[in-house]
């Protein structure tokens, strides 16, 4: 697998050297690596999704140690996605009204700063959960204006011909971030948790520069009103297409009952499976490889036929395996019969997001594409805070796996209806784009 990975590195680097030609190291590339922006933004995201990996596990892990508590570590996840609910309505609408490029650049400052400045409290032993909290929150704000200017900034980097692939790649890189950071982050902790947060800083300087020497102009709209006012005409869009709303449903259901193996990974490894630092990070990191190889799988996608079948099912399966997986945690806690499950359920959760930002570009009329995004990194994120405390209050009022088994009873009723009924998600959109 290091080997693997190296090798794309290499060939990336070299790609992104010569712009004229395929270098292919005796693989084939697909077209979108032509594009100079891409392949520098793929660069910088090689370091950007690391830095958030390891911070973001060392952050969980940390909180565990510290309250010994599933509903305190349900909360801390939540404050971290608390951001995205409470700036909904303007992190879209900035990403049409402001440079998407600067906003990226922006937040990868503040997040190279809050990080530098947590390792240092780490090191100095003022690290508490009030802390943590607040740290959680600055986190999560930044992201919830990264997100969606990120995703829309995609598409003008390499247009809707190069679209899937640019998403999937972006999501390979992310997966392989998913597995090595948290090994990393595991390994780190055995030491001192400040080594975390300062890896963490340090890996965010590529990202910085990848993104200042980037090239492209932004798409803009001029502003029809306040940005509130903008976000209720995105509302009212969104409420009016089949398609997109349906999509965002279906995130929404995952985000709120979809995600608690991943919430609680650390005090699964921890009360359930009875493992340290390391086989915490084991845990987290067979997600990514279950992740990192659906993302493989839909970079090779060069038709956008059959992808809405695609997106279907894999949102069906991943309410199956979080099912599966809880009740293995129930019956059999052994930690090898949790890792596969772990990788099958990632591989779903990245194939359902992958194709839902594929997705929703093309079908959106352009001067609504940012806050379809918005939207978007609303449902993904902004809901997780009562994703977050649906995981932590079930699992301290039931214990972890029963609680995680009614969490996922309840997501794969409503999932199989919208994905199965023949009037919502069974249409071709691509035939006719979707209109005002």
């Amino acid at each position: 697998m290091f080997f693997i990975i190296t090798k794309n590195a290499i060939t990336i680097f070299l790609l992104y050297k010569e712009k004229r030609h395929v270098i292919s190291l005796g693989m084939t590339k697909p077209p979108v690596f032509y594009n100079t922006n891409f392949t520098r933004y793929i660069l910088g995201q090689l370091f950007a999704f690391p830095s958030a990996w390891i911070y973001g596990s060392a952050l969980m892990w940390v909180t565990l140690q510290i309250t010994n508590s599933p509903l305190l570590l349900g909360i801390m996840g939540m404050c971290s996605s608390l951001p995205y609910l409470v700036l909904a309505p303007i992190t879209g609408s900035m990403a049409e009204r402001y440079d998407r490029r600067k906003l990226t650049l922006l937040t990868n400052v503040i997040n190279l700063v809050q990080s530098s400045l947590l390792a240092l409290l780490a090191f100095a032993g003022l690290v508490n959960y009030p802390i943590l909290v607040i740290f959680a929150l600055i986190n999560g704000v930044a992201g919830a204006i990264q997100e969606p200017a990120r995703l829309a900034f995609l598409l003008d980097m390499v247009g809707p011909e190069h679209l899937i692939q640019a998403s999937a790649l972006g999501s390979v890189t992310f997966n392989i971030a998913r597995i090595l950071g948290p090994i990393i982050a595991g390994i780190l902790l055995t030491i001192h948790s400040g080594y975390c947060f300062a890896l963490a800083a340090l890996f965010t300087i590529p990202s910085i520069a990848m993104f200042a020497i980037i090239d492209v102009k932004s798409t803009k709209i001029e502003p029809r009103g306040s940005m509130l006012v903008q976000f209720v005409e995105g509302a009212r869009y969104i409420s009016g297409q089949k398609i997109p709303f349906l999509i965002l449903f279906t995130i929404v259901l995952a985000s709120t009952f979809g995600y608690g193996i991943t919430i609680l990974s650390s005090a699964i490894a921890s009360e359930v499976l009875k493992l340290g630092s390391i086989g915490y990070g084991l845990l987290q990191s067979s997600v990514g490889v279950g992740a990192l190889t659906g993302a493989l799988v839909i970079s090779m996608t060069k038709s956008r036929q059959g992808i809405m079948a695609k997106f279907r099912t894999s949102s069906i399966m991943q309410a199956v395996m979080g099912l599966a997986l809880a009740a293995v945690l129930l019956l059999y806690p052994i930690i090898w019969l949790a890792i596969p499950l772990y990788a099958i359920f990632g591989y779903m959760m990245v194939n359902q997001n992958v194709l839902a930002i594929s997705i929703l570009p093309m079908v959106t009329q352009e001067g609504y594409i940012g806050r379809v995004m918005g939207f978007y990194s609303f449902a993904v994120s902004g809901i997780m805070p009562f994703g977050n405390l649906v995981a932590g209050g079930l699992t301290q009022l039931l214990t972890i796996p029963i609680g995680l088994l009614v969490s996922y009873a309840i997501l794969v009723i409503p999932t199989f209806a919208i994905c199965v009924s023949p009037k919502a998600l069974n249409r071709d959109p691509f035939q006719n784009k979707i209109q005002p």
